[in-house]
């Protein structure tokens, strides 16, 4: 059994003869060639993201309560902007390359509602990855007061034109030299 870095060199050479991803519809490259372009100008990787919200009618049930799907809107946003902070743009892997990053995974946990008109923040961190998935933790609190509303593990991976695990996560999203501060 090859191990992931066995898979992704023989998939790189592979690419290299034009035989995958980035090659087809006239582009140019392979993955090394989406990593560049995707990539705003970043010498390092930021372990944490923030976003706020205000909460508005839209997000809420009839009582004023955020709806449960909310929480899961909220975290998309939440994980789009660390992608994006970090530089990747994930419209542009799509496009130009092909390239979803789809949840599979969600383990969330409802600890206390937030309410209309409370600000909450999100915040984003990778807990971990292997070579074909990236683990966020997501914890949403509310801001006024620190009380956390939920806190979730989200698992997300990488697919290919074709529908194929891409499994160099740690390249495609840039944790490469971050690997030994995560466990």
């Amino acid at each position: 059994r090859k191990t992931c870095g066995e898979r992704e060199k023989e998939r790189e050479r592979r690419m290299e003869g034009g035989r995958e991803g980035g090659r087809e519809g006239g582009r140019e490259g392979g993955r090394e060639e989406m990593i560049k372009k995707t990539k705003r100008k970043k010498t390092r990787t930021t372990m944490e993201n923030k976003i706020e919200y205000k909460v508005q009618y839209a997000d809420t049930d009839a009582y004023g309560v955020v709806w449960h799907g909310t929480y899961l809107r909220w975290m998309e946003a939440g994980r789009v902007e660390w992608l994006f902070q970090n530089g990747i743009r994930i419209d542009e892997m799509a496009r130009d390359f092909g390239i979803v990053m789809p949840v599979v995974e969600i383990n969330i946990k409802y600890k206390y509602p937030a309410k209309l008109m409370n600000n909450v923040v999100v915040s984003t961190v990778v807990k971990s990855f292997t070579c074909a998935s990236v683990t966020f933790e997501q914890v949403i609190k509310i801001k006024e007061t620190g009380k956390i509303c939920t806190i979730a593990e989200v698992k997300a991976t990488a697919l290919d034109r074709e529908g194929k695990v891409m499994r160099d996560m740690a390249g495609l999203i840039g944790l490469k030299n971050t690997a030994e501060t995560i466990s």
